[in-house]
């Protein structure tokens, strides 16, 4: 047994495996010898329970236990150690327990119930221990059912079933009044399975209802507050239950129970009763049966003293509502505010009256399910009617108390349930309700009239209907909309009291006259107001960032006028702009709610999204954009829809600039961290007007998609788009940008795009001008092209000259006509003459400081006035400079006039590659771009080998070019553009950009005017660069069925034919060969593309300079592009042009072939 202990405890999983189907086979045919070694065997199957957290090993085990069980002593054995660990259900691991879950099951299925029964019941009982920890664990609402708890009882059938509700038993002697949190883990599962087994007897599953319904009416509603309660979490596990009781269960057995232990002991079932009400059917809360009887327990603790007890027991009356239940909400609303409003009946505590009003407004949230009624709805049968006619009565109650209270904690109660209910109210805003609140908001004590306004706010919020009521609040907050204006401390009730100026004003002409009369629309939305400040903003907290949010979308969707005569409107789009990046999702709810609403109502999303752009631009300055937080003062607090670390230290949060761009084509919300909303009428798409504006925010560097992808703003877009276009009835959204492709590229290429000042915008541009080229090439290639012509002309880079190109490569700071550098050792005088030699004492101590030498000394003011002297360094006047250093700083001056003016043409020039690049790459779609590659090859392909232009840019271009080459539609080109090859061939085109004319320039020279022999290590790299580069190409002529390639692929190529041809001696021939093969099938008559002059020059060339072997194999080349050349523009001029001067060749060879060529 220790071989095996060891062998069981390797980390080999293969050994582990290996060592248990060693122990299974030697438990079948050897048994065991005694019950020493049945006990060992447990010992060792007991590690594994730690050790092993892989199913093929612990499915080893179960093997080996099952062979083991046959034997007496081991399951005896072994079922003592499974019950013992399952004393401790809740100390273990998930893995743990289910592994001690299978366990049991293997014992249930070796023993025989009758025969063990006391075995058997110990066995249940530890299995509902198991299945009880499993559940509570998971922390759900409704927690799943064991698996293998469930596969034994289909694997028993109903006979297993009966034997364990036996194990359940009834009256006092149930398990529920042993081992209560086992009955309710048996008796869950149990009901599981008879649920959802469809062999289950009609009599099995009622009597397993009925165990089920012992136990949780025994357990979880028979809390005793002087016994050790069970886990508060045991609810959830009856949640199935309660959600399928019938009338008769709910009021005889849940109900009646509840109402027993709310009078004995409402503290330890309160929370249980709750939970029952959250999950139970409408229709049972609605029955009359038990009613009147739960609802004064419920109501009694709702009066109750302690505010945990009186929190619980309003959750009961808020779980009433939520479910639904109409006629039992509307009981204890009549019964609530019939007691309130009798004096004699009125609670004299202030807490009493506290919990009946918080029990007033969770009534509040009642939503009916259907449209029908009863006769004791009190209604119509309507939906509206009946939760209308509760919040008329109910603001009314409300109204009636706010008045009459004077304790601070009840009138909060009372401003909130009277908060609750306005947003159910059908009619404007009542005069009573008005007055109540006038009076709320006029007192300044405890901080009543703050939320007086927090809650009036909130309910013309969601209920827009009230405002029209609202008017006679306008001289009562003016003063607080003013003085917030001004003072940035009562910034937020002013605020508040602006958004219901707004409000009222937009609705009520008596309204406005009074805002105008009381100076709002003079004093309150002045430029400079706190509303509107950036800093005074960032302080909000992120409750008063909404209300702002809401304050600045009423102003700009009713009282843009207003804004406008103040000059104020720029300051509060930017404000709402700011908003929209808020860390807290609410507030970016309230502020895209106000770009949509006010681009419905007529303003110019231009100057709204500008907003937003503002901040953008803001962010490229340190400081610049301000660090938003969720809570008041800029601190940090709890929330989880952005990192907040970020938001406090002024990062610019990206991800919700891209998701803000929603609000601009329709969409409310903004991701799937906010709420959600019914959104507007509309169907969402692109306006027209800020199409191209759009698309430049979209892809600003600072603009990221919302799942945090940098260059996906636009692509996340566009699948909120398509998703809107399967529900749209009428155009397509997505064919808006498309149709406005002319007019976006007119903003890509304006000032605020390329020609912009700033780079982020004109990086924005280019990235841009991609995606419009995806949408439609041929309008974007048409008009983006010239305009890439147009930022600098080929022509200022061939003007700039050696020495330009001398100064701008040296570096700041030095003159290109300095030496180069030398190193000279510096020698130092030492103004103290020389040292003297340190002697060992000092050498020991380490110091190498000097008795004798001079030493500094603190002089004072006197001493150092008349200590000065005339000259340098003494305050006299500067030393004058030699006419060397007049030159040098002269010449200093004109070289970086020179630099700045040649780094303007390379940013410039740069700017062109790069966004032809983009062009390239985005309008491949049916090969437009193709069609423009060779003439754009004739201006970008000199570039590539420039001396002052960075080589990222135009690699890039040359890459782009190739992948639109490779998108003709059906031609095998089209692997030229698979992954890798591109940039192989912008190397190539790199190395080949000066042999496009088909001839070799002229080699560098040194000092000497000799010219350079380049190295064998460079010709060979060089080679090996061109043979990936043609290897591609052969590949794609020969994928092309030998088929000459298109057009715009064959003007890339020739370049690097052309290059490998000249390659010197030394290079591979099997280059050279590549290199005729692939011109080889495009030289023949009818084969456009191939430039046939630079061919003809190339031919030339190669029969001058080349071997022999080469020379015999570009004759027939030669001839085949003259007889071709009749096919040209020209008529074959250039060709015969460049023949003419192959007849004055000093070769003869060449002559002649020259001449045959004629």
């Amino acid at each position: 047994m220790e071989e095996a202990r060891a062998r069981t405890a390797s980390r080999s999983l293969a050994e582990r495996r290996l060592a248990w189907a060693d122990v299974c086979g030697k438990v079948q045919y050897e048994g065991l010898a005694d019950t020493a070694a049945a006990q060992d065997l447990c010992r060792v199957v007991f590690a594994t329970l730690r050790d092993y957290h892989d199913k093929p090993s612990q499915r080893a085990v179960e093997r080996a236990i099952v062979a083991a069980l046959a034997h007496a002593d081991f399951l005896k054995a072994f079922a003592g150690l499974v019950v013992k660990a399952g004393d401790k259900a809740g100390e273990l691991g998930r893995s743990q327990r289910l592994v001690l879950t299978r366990w049991s099951c293997l014992l249930v299925d070796a023993l025989d119930v009758g025969e063990h029964a006391s075995a058997f019941a110990r066995i249940a009982q530890t299995q509902g221990a198991l299945a009880a920890a499993s559940a509570l664990a998971s922390c759900s609402e409704t927690p799943p059912p064991c698996s293998a708890f469930q596969q034994l009882l289909r694997r028993k059938g109903p006979t297993l079933v009966r034997a364990y509700l036996a194990q359940l038993g009834e009256g006092s002697k149930a398990m529920a009044a042993n081992a209560p949190v086992a009955a309710c883990g048996l008796a869950t599962e149990l009901l599981h399975h008879s649920t959802t087994t469809a062999c289950s007897s009609p009599e099995v599953v009622a009597e397993v209802r009925s165990r089920a319904m012992d136990a949780y009416t025994r357990v979880v509603l028979g809390g005793d507050a002087k016994a050790k309660p069970p886990p508060a979490r045991l609810s959830p596990l009856f949640h199935r239950l309660v959600a399928t009781m019938n009338p008769a269960e709910f009021a005889d057995g849940a109900v009646a129970h509840s109402c027993k232990q709310l009078r004995r002991s409402p503290d330890a079932v309160l929370a249980s009763v709750a939970s029952m009400l959250a999950h139970a059917p409408r229709a049972n809360l609605d029955a009359h049966a038990g009613e009147d009887a739960m609802r004064d327990c419920v109501l009694a603790q709702v009066r109750h003293v302690d505010t945990r007890r009186r929190c619980t027991a309003v959750a009961c009356v808020a779980a009433v509502a939520d479910a639904g239940a109409a006629v039992a909400a509307r009981r204890y609303f009549d019964a609530i505010v019939a007691e309130l409003g009798d004096p004699k009946r009125r609670p004299k505590e202030w807490q009493a009256r506290a919990g009946l009003f918080a029990a007033i407004g969770a009534i509040a949230r009642l939503r009916r399910a259907g449209g029908d009624s009863n006769a004791d709805d009190g209604g119509d049968g309507s939906d509206d009617s009946f939760v209308g006619l509760m919040a008329r009565e109910a603001c009314a109650a409300l109204a009636s108390s706010l008045g009459s209270e004077a304790q601070r904690d009840v009138k909060e109660r009372i401003t909130d349930a009277l908060g609750a209910w306005l947003t159910h109210l059908p009619d404007t805003l009542p005069v009573d309700v008005a007055a109540a609140l006038e009076g709320g908001i006029k007192d300044g004590k405890d901080g009543h009239g703050k939320h007086c306004l927090r809650v009036l706010v909130g309910a013309i919020a969601a209920n827009p209907k009230l405002a029209g009521g609202a008017g006679s609040l306008v001289k009562a907050v003016a003063a607080a909309a003013k003085a917030g204006a001004a003072k940035p401390s009562q910034r937020v009730e002013g605020a508040m009291s602006l958004f219901i100026v707004s409000t009222a004003s937009a609705v009520d002409e008596d309204a406005g006259r009074d805002a105008t009369k009381e100076g709002v629309w003079t004093d309150a939305i002045k430029p400079d107001a706190s509303y509107f400040d950036p800093k005074a903003v960032a302080k909000l907290g992120a409750d008063d960032s909404e209300v702002l949010a809401l304050c600045l979308a009423a102003l700009l969707r009713h009282h843009g006028a207003h804004l406008t005569r103040a000059e104020s409107k720029v300051e509060a789009q930017r404000a709402v702009g700011l908003l929209m990046l808020h860390p807290a999702s609410a507030v970016r709810v309230a502020a895209r709610r106000a770009v949509v609403s006010s681009i419905e109502n007529g303003e110019d999303p231009a100057e709204l999204l500008d907003a937003l752009r503002h901040w953008m631009a803001a962010a490229e300055t340190p400081g610049g954009f301000p660090a938003l937080s969720v809570t008041e003062g800029g601190g940090g607090g709890d929330a989880s829809s952005v990192n907040f670390a970020a938001a406090r230290c002024g990062e610019f949060p990206s991800r919700l600039a891209g998701a803000a761009l929603a609000a601009f084509c329709g969409f409310p919300g903004g991701g799937a961290d906010e709420r959600t909303s019914d959104g507007p009428s509309r169907c969402p798409a692109v306006p027209a007007s800020i199409a191209g504006l759009l698309l430049l925010t979209a892809h600003h560097p600072l603009c990221a998609a919302p799942d945090g992808r940098r260059a996906g703003a636009w692509e996340a877009l566009m699948s909120r788009l398509d998703a809107a276009a399967e529900k749209a009835t009428g155009p397509d959204p997505r064919d808006a940008p498309a149709n406005a492709a002319k007019e976006i590229c007119a903003v890509v290429a304006g000032e605020k795009g390329l020609r912009s000042e700033l780079k982020s915008d004109r990086e924005a541009a280019v990235r841009a001008a991609f995606a419009v080229a995806r949408l439609n090439p041929a309008v974007a290639l048409d008009a983006l092209l010239p305009v890439a012509k147009d930022l600098c002309d080929v022509a200022e880079h061939d003007a700039i000259g050696p020495n330009e190109i001398k100064i701008f490569n040296t570096q700041i700071g030095r003159l290109s006509t300095d030496p180069v550098d030398v190193f000279k050792a510096e020698v130092r005088v030492n103004a103290n003459g020389p040292r003297k030699a340190r002697g060992k004492s000092r050498m020991d101590y380490g110091s190498d400081s000097d008795d004798d030498a001079p030493v500094a000394v603190s002089l004072r003011p006197s001493q150092m006035a008349g200590g000065k002297k005339k000259g340098p360094g003494a305050g006299g006047a500067p030393k004058e400079m030699t006419k060397e250093e007049i030159a040098r700083q002269a010449q200093m001056k004109e070289e970086a006039a020179v630099r700045a003016g040649v780094r303007a043409l390379v940013d410039r020039m740069t700017l062109r590659l790069r966004l032809t690049a983009s062009l390239m790459r985005g309008g491949t779609r049916r090969g437009a771009a193709a069609a423009r590659v060779p003439e754009i090859a004739v201006d970008v392909l000199p570039l590539l080998d420039s001396p002052i232009l960075p080589l990222g840019p135009g690699g890039d271009c040359a890459a782009a070019m190739v992948v639109a080459a490779a998108g003709v539609p059906g031609n095998a080109a089209m692997g030229l553009g698979f992954g890798g090859v591109p940039e192989t061939f912008a190397a190539a085109l790199r190395l080949s950009a000066a042999y496009a004319d088909g001839s070799a320039p002229p080699p560098p020279l040194d000092s000497r005017g000799e010219p350079v022999a380049p190295s064998s290590t460079r010709v060979a790299a060089e080679a090996a660069t061109l043979r990936r580069a043609l290897e591609a190409a052969a590949e794609a002529v020969e994928m092309n069925d030998e088929e000459p390639l298109p057009a715009a692929a064959l003007a890339l190529v020739f370049p690097v034919c052309a290059k490998a041809l000249l390659l010197p001696d030394s290079a591979p021939a099997a280059v050279r060969k590549l290199a005729l093969d692939v011109l080889a099938p495009h030289a023949a008559p009818g084969v456009e593309g191939l430039p046939r002059a630079p061919a003809a020059a190339l031919a030339l060339t190669v029969l001058e300079h080349g071997a022999p072997q080469l020379a015999a194999t570009t004759r027939p080349l030669l001839f085949e592009v003259a007889a071709g050349a009749g096919d040209d523009e020209d008529g074959g001029a250039a060709v015969a042009a460049t023949l003419l001067r192959g007849v004055e060749s000093q070769f003869r060879a060449v002559r002649a072939a020259a001449l045959a060529a004629l």
